[in-house]
């Protein structure tokens, strides 16, 4: 049996940040409706995620949550989806994150093939269990972040960890699954990858190596999941203004409204909503020059798009393209300038898209 310790659960990133820099920023989560003209953000220091996420694992521990277990999480993203994910790495419990956008017909398959023993949702998902059983039957414990309707369960209104020492970190080996994954069906049936508690640990390692991120940064964040390696890696988490399971809506003035707004070091999203802040006009020739470190994931970057990012920008500017699929990132990465200089002639020739250096 693989040794188990607190030191190798992936929540004490989370716990060493709280302690370090307890009142820096880790979540910002935009207040609706936003607008270009309408921006305001609710901010969640490192101290109060690590103090709320503790409170939530200790009422799901009174309530009977158990290490191993596999807890479906279907919570919009903010506060309290990121305080719940914590504490149920906190707990050993394996949560499992399903992008909505996959449509409920593939949501509810997702569900059943993985057969989950506690339901984290909202209240409109219990709802639709009490109505559509079958991808439930495994759910031996529902809890709702607000108030209960008439499924009962728990709820974690209210939760609270008086102690005013941290909560305890459940142990944990390197291999003991950490979450699972769902990919998001764009390129075949959705599927679900086992993460692992030291394979979680390592990217954020990695990620930190190839970028230099640093504490106190912010990313301007476009991908509800990758706000938990931001967290981890002790940056603000800023959620954009935007429906994060449908980038192809994002407002670009709205977009554009943020970022002069947050100054984000960092912004990380899908092509998509890259090249719609691309094809807005700005009266500022280089409104994205704050950017240290831009990223995009999901697809290939076009030559025409790196341009005008670098334009928007500024000409000493990179756009990073990480590359690795959802059971293994980062595999590689390939900045604008080796692109533009050197691959994008040869991918224009039918030699494919580079996907840069080994990470």
């Amino acid at each position: 049996m693989k040794e188990r310790s607190a030191e190798h659960n992936v929540a004490r990133f989370l716990r060493a940040h709280a302690v370090a820099t307890p009142d820096a920023a880790a979540l910002m989560v935009p207040e609706k409706p936003w607008g270009p003209d309408r921006l305001t953000w609710t901010t969640t220091t490192f101290e109060e995620l690590d103090r709320h996420s503790d409170a939530i694992a200790e009422r799901l521990h009174r309530s009977g949550a158990q290490r191993g277990e596999r807890a479906v999480v279907l919570v919009p993203p903010g506060q309290e989806l990121y305080a719940c994910l914590f504490a149920l790495f906190k707990l050993g419990v394996t949560p499992v994150l399903l992008d909505p956008g996959m449509g409920p017909r593939a949501l509810l398959s997702c569900i059943e093939r993985t057969a989950p023993s506690i339901l984290l949702a909202d209240p409109r998902v219990h709802a639709l269990s009490t109505v559509i059983r079958r991808p439930f039957s495994s759910v031996r414990m529902r809890v709702t972040p607000g108030r209960r309707w008439f499924w009962g369960g728990v709820t974690l209104r209210g939760a609270s960890w008086d102690d005013p020492t941290p909560r305890p970190l459940t142990a944990v080996a390197e291999d003991d699954a950490a979450a699972i994954l769902f990919t998001s069906g764009s390129t075949g049936p959705a599927k679900g990858v086992l993460t692992r508690h030291g394979m979680l640990s390592s990217q954020v390692e990695a990620l930190q190596e190839m970028f230099s991120f640093e504490p106190g940064w912010t990313d301007l964040q476009a991908f509800a999941g990758f706000a938990l390696f931001d967290i981890c890696l002790g940056m603000c988490a800023a959620l954009a203004p935007m429906n994060l399971s449908r980038p192809a809506t994002a407002d670009p003035k709205t977009m554009l409204a943020a970022h002069q707004s947050l100054r984000p070091e960092v912004a990380f999203g899908s092509p998509i909503v890259w090249q719609r802040l691309a094809r807005h006009g700005a009266p500022d020739a280089t409104p994205l020059a704050h950017l240290r470190v831009p990223l995009t994931v999901g697809a290939p970057v076009p030559a025409y798009l790196h341009g005008k990012l670098r334009s928007m920008m500024g000409e000493e500017h990179e756009i990073y393209t990480p590359y690795g699929a959802t059971e293994s990132l980062p595999v590689a990465w390939i900045g604008t300038e080796e692109i533009l200089s050197d691959t994008w002639s040869q991918t224009a020739k039918g030699g494919g898209t580079c996907v840069g250096r080994l990470a």
